[in-house]
């Protein structure tokens, strides 16, 4: 009776260890595979990206051109830099924070999408909102002389100089006060407050989307997934670039032909396609994301995937013989150890007083609290170690332990003197904990110098092309060759940003497999200096050849700031997170708003001195230099992330 009683239970016990198999190897497919996401999944999961990034381009378009149309004086202009970039790069850190904290943080997260929804959206009909009052307003007459006394000057009434200054202030539709002084109108200051929302929401979703998709993904996803955001977005961007070489005939709005009213009609069908982007992406985002939430839930209560027990599997000992313990992993989790105590694990198992003779007892204690969470090794094939084999772990342990040279033999409980001990370990950590902070430094530093490369491009290259290499002016007088000549250079520097956009989406879909060919570091460094060059040669031969170069470069370049920074700090959150046995999605909100953070200060900072820089210099490359340079600086500070 006795012998058929073992036999079931051993027959029970061959079962279960079965069945937790069976559980261990779908796991194990559900990392590899990324637990069945589609690639029309990773798209509608990242969808508010593409209406986030139709916002930007439509920023970098209109907003200088559609202020200064709405009356806003140029020296004016940049205080959208001004207020939007302080204000960004305090609200993300703070937002990251409390986004982390309570009892659901995946909830808070996702309110954080619903916000920069908001944002977008407020900012987008302001927008609108400033060009129909300023449409209304045209019917007004030319203001008379005696309301624009301030345009005089020592000119006659009767001047064409005087003239033309008249029409200016109409055109621009200043306040005129009754002491002759002029001002920005009411939807002159609607249109700053629209493009700071606007610049706001953009920093913001850039940051919390990219954390709440990465939060619904699988673990093994992130990359993919930051990869097809990146990806979607550019055809955002592609549909407003080309919208903005559409010329609309205003006459179809029964307008009339009046000057200046086309591009205030054409700001608002931009605005509107974009706000039709941002509402559509930002529905998708929440829906598919709460539907991978559910579904990862859903697989954890079936107990067929346990993310904080299983890990990918990994590339040098999968091919390894399972039973060589020098070829295991060394982290372990606090799961695996709760689940080594319930299961009778000896109490001398895990305590300070190990042996260097037994290697899997030396090796894989975390670096952490190591008294206490000492547990198991985890084989390539991802199952644990079972604990039949105690016996002899305690065999091992009690047996005399001799040096190298042949001397005397150690006592067992002499052996803290030569293995490793806690204290040490707990140095180690703290040396990890260091090197951790200064990479997320260098990333931050990199990315702030990278964002101003793009700004300078993508900001200022438009006024390059229309004053250098076409010679006009946009101060000249109305009807000028001059003047049409600067709208021309405008118009073809336009058809460079499809370009740009074309090549940020060869790029973004591509990016996997140059990533696989180069690593990070290479791809990082090899386009940020490749755009650099490009700048340069652009500033000293003021070629358009050169500008549509720079297009595809800054595209690639663009893709790769827009994933290497995520990517990394990712990668070192989930490794910072297995290392302290903590959840990896944690903190991962306050570091991807840490990181991301850098593009509104870069924006509050560089773009806003490089008017007064080339006004000091009186040259019109200012910005290009000063963009070769900033991604020159962005390699030098990527490099120690590589190395440290």
């Amino acid at each position: 009776m006795k012998q058929s009683g073992s036999a079931s239970t051993l027959a029970e016990a061959e079962s279960g260890g079965k069945k937790r198999r069976d559980r261990m190897a779908v796991a194990r497919k559900h990392e590899r595979t990324g637990g069945g996401m589609s690639v029309v999944q990773k798209l509608l999961l990242n969808a508010q990206l593409l209406g986030n990034e139709a916002n930007t381009n439509f920023e970098q378009l209109y907003t200088v051109p559609n202020l200064q149309l709405l009356g806003m004086p140029l020296k004016l202009v940049s205080l959208t830099a001004v207020v939007a970039g302080p204000v960004g790069t305090l609200l993300m850190p703070l937002l990251g924070w409390l986004s982390d904290k309570g009892s659901n943080p995946n909830r808070r997260k996702m309110m954080t999408v619903i916000l920069c929804m908001a944002l977008l959206v407020s900012g987008v009909f302001c927008v609108v909102l400033a060009n129909v009052l300023h449409l209304q307003s045209r019917s007004n007459p030319i203001p008379a002389a005696k309301d624009a006394t301030d345009l005089k000057g020592r000119e006659s009434n009767t001047s064409p100089r005087y003239s033309s200054k008249i029409q200016t202030a109409y055109q621009r539709h200043w306040n005129v006060t009754a002491d002759g002084k002029t001002g920005p109108p009411f939807a002159a200051q609607i249109g700053l407050l629209a493009f700071v929302l606007l610049d706001v929401g953009f920093d913001l979703t850039n940051a919390f989307v990219k954390a709440w998709v990465l939060t619904c993904s699988p673990r093994a996803e992130h990359t993919s997934v930051l990869m097809m955001g990146t990806a979607i977005g550019s055809v955002g961007g592609l549909v407003t670039s080309t919208l903005a070489v559409v010329d609309f005939d205003v006459s179809l709005f029964g307008l009339g032909d009046n000057e200046g009213m086309g591009l205030a009609v054409q700001v608002c069908v931009q605005a509107i396609a974009v706000l039709f982007l941002v509402l559509a992406g930002s529905v998708l985002t929440i829906l598919v994301g709460y539907r991978q939430l559910q579904s990862k839930t859903e697989n954890l209560e079936k107990g067929s995937i346990d993310e904080d027990n299983v890990k990918p599997k990994r590339a040098d000992h999968t091919k390894a013989n399972d039973c060589d313990e020098s070829k295991q992993p060394l982290l372990q989790t606090r799961k695996t150890m709760d689940q080594a105590v319930h299961q009778g694990v000896p109490a001398d198992y895990g305590s300070g007083q190990r042996q260097t003779g037994d290697p899997v007892a030396a090796r894989v204690s975390p670096v952490t609290d190591v008294c206490y969470r000492s547990a198991t090794c985890t084989y390539a094939d991802g199952t644990c170690e079972s604990f039949h084999r105690s016996a002899d772990i305690r065999r091992q342990r009690s047996a005399p332990v001799t040096h190298g040279n042949g001397s005397d033999p150690v006592a067992a409980s002499d052996s803290s003197s030569v293995g490793v001990t806690c204290n040490s370990r707990f140095h180690i950590f703290r040396s990890s904990q260091n090197t951790f902070k200064w990479k997320i430094g260098c990333i931050c530093a990199s990315l702030y110098f990278s964002v101003g490369l793009v700004h300078m491009f993508s900001m200022m290259s438009t006024d390059y092309v229309g004053k250098t290499i076409y010679g006009g002016n946009p101060e000249a007088e109305p009807g000028s060759d001059s003047l049409r000549n600067y709208q021309t250079g405008v118009r073809f520097a336009s058809v460079g940003f499809i370009v740009y956009y074309i090549s940020y989406l060869l790029a973004s879909a591509c990016h996997k497999r140059v990533h696989q060919v180069l690593g990070y570091l290479k791809e990082y460094a090899l386009v940020q200096m490749s755009a650099s060059a490009c700048m340069v040669t652009l500033a000293l031969t003021a070629r358009m050849e050169v500008y549509f170069l720079l297009c595809i470069l800054a595209g690639f370049q663009r893709a790769s700031y827009f994933v290497i920074p995520y990517a990394v700090t990712n990668d070192l959150i989930q490794a910072q997170a297995q290392e302290s046995g903590r959840d990896g999605g944690a903190k991962l909100g306050l570091f991807m708003s840490l990181v991301s953070g850098m593009i509104p200060l870069a924006y509050s900072t560089i773009f806003t001195s490089v008017g007064p820089l080339e006004y000091i210099t009186g040259d019109v490359s200012t910005p290009l230099w000063l963009g070769a340079a900033c991604g020159c600086l962005s390699t030098i500070c990527f490099l120690p992330v590589g190395y440290l």
